[in-house]
C-alpha cells in the first residue's frame, strides 16, 4: 500500500502523526536555538567563548537521562499524555534560557531541555511505531525531517534579533581613499558562496539523516521486538556522541579549527565499517534462518513420510 493510500485510510491516525510532526518540528527548532544564539547568550552570562561551550554536552548529558526516564513512563503513563506534559513543561523552561545570569544555572536549564527533549523524541519515535506498525519506517523518517526542518528554519527566524558583531580593523583609514585593483577587491561572492555550501550540506545531512533513524528500526524490527526501553537505549547511545564531540573540539575551535573535520571524517568512516559489518551480519542471519527453515520442512517431511507408512502397514 503506497504512502497516500495509507493516510486516506487511516485518516485520525494520520491527523495524530502531523500534530506530532509539528511538536518534532518545534523540538529541532529549539534544539538549533543553542547553537545559534551561543555568543549573545555568553554575553549574557558574561563567560568566555570556551566556557559558554558547555552548554552543549549539558543538553546532550540531559538528553541520556530524558530517554533513560521515558522506558520507565511509558510503563505507567501513556505517551500522549507524556508528549503533552513534557512540551508544555520545554515551552516554560525554553522561555527561561535567556534570562539566566549564571553559566551554571544556563548550564543546569539546558540539561533539564535535554531530558524533556529526550522524552519528546523517544515518545514520539515510539508512538509513530505504535501507529503504524509494520508501516512505520516513512513515517519515522518523515518524523526526523519534521526534526531537521525545524532546525534549519531556527537561525532563520533567531536572526534579526541576535547582536550585530562588528569586526575592529587595527588599521588607520581615512574617509576616502581609491581602489586600485576593482576586480581583485571585490569578494562579496564569497559569503554567498559560503552560505550556499552550508545549506547544501544542511539538506545533505538531513537527507542522509533521517532515513537512517527509520532503517535502523525496519532493520531492529525482523530481530527484536521494539518497545520504549529499548528505543531508548538506541537514543541513549545517540545522545552519548552528541556529548563527546562537542566536548572534543570545544577547546579547539580557537586554536586548531579543522579539527571538527577531522572527528566528521572519523565518524562517516567508522560509520561506513560499522554499516558493512551489519550487513554482512543480516546476510548471515537470513542464510542461517533460511537452512533452520529447510530443516524442518525436511523433518516434517519425514514425519509425514514415516505416518503414511505406519499408517499403510
Amino acid at each position: 500500500m503506497s504512502f497516500f493510500s495509507e493516510l486516506k485510510a487511516h485518516k485520525y491516525t494520520a491527523l495524530k502523526t502531523f500534530m506530532l510532526y509539528l511538536m518534532i518540528l518545534i523540538a529541532g527548532m529549539n534544539t538549533a536555538l543553542c547553537g545559534v544564539t551561543m555568543l549573545d547568550l555568553q554575553l549574557a552570562v558574561n563567560t568566555t567563548s570556551e566556557k559558554i561551550t558547555a552548554i552543549l554536552p549539558s543538553s546532550s548529558v540531559g538528553f541520556a537521562f530524558g530517554s533513560i526516564a521515558y522506558g520507565f513512563l511509558a510503563d505507567h503513563i501513556d505517551v500522549q499524555i507524556i508528549l503533552l506534559v513534557t512540551s508544555i513543561i520545554l515551552s516554560l523552561s525554553n522561555a527561561l534560557i535567556p534570562w539566566n545570569t549564571s553559566l551554571i544555572y544556563l548550564c543546569a536549564n539546558m540539561a533539564f531541555n535535554g531530558i524533556l527533549f529526550g522524552i519528546i523524541v523517544n515518545g514520539g519515535n515510539v508512538w509513530t511505531l505504535h501507529l503504524w506498525g509494520t508501516e512505520s519506517p516513512p513515517f519515522i523518517q518523515a518524523l526526523h525531517f519534521a526534526f531537521g526542518f525545524g532546525a534549519l528554519i531556527a537561525p532563520l527566524i533567531a536572526e534579526p534579533f541576535l547582536l550585530e558583531i562588528e569586526e575592529k580593523n587595527s588599521t588607520n583609514s581615512t574617509s576616502s581613499y581609491l581602489i586600485m585593483n576593482p576586480e581583485e577587491e571585490l569578494k562579496v561572492h564569497y559569503p554567498y558562496l559560503i552560505v550556499s555550501c552550508l545549506l547544501v550540506g544542511i539538506i545533505l545531512m538531513g537527507l542522509g539523516t533521517s532515513p537512517i533513524i527509520g532503517a535502523i528500526f525496519g532493520f531492529l524490527q525482523d530481530f527484536i521486538f521494539i518497545s520504549s526501553k529499548t528505543a531508548s537505549t538506541l537514543f541513549i547511545s545517540g545522545s552519548i556522541g552528541q556529548f563527546i564531540i562537542p566536548y572534543a573540539t570545544g577547546n579547539f575551535l580557537t586554536t586548531h579549527p579543522p579539527v571538527f573535520l577531522y572527528i566528521s571524517f572519523i565518524c562517516g568512516v567508522m560509520t561506513c565499517v560499522i554499516h558493512v559489518i551489519l550487513t554482512c551480519f543480516r546476510r548471515h542471519y537470513i542464510k542461517q534462518k533460511m537452512k533452520i527453515n529447510l530443516q524442518d520442512c525436511d523433518q516434517n517431511d519425514a514425519n509425514y513420510e514415516l505416518r503414511v507408512l505406519a499408517h499403510d502397514k
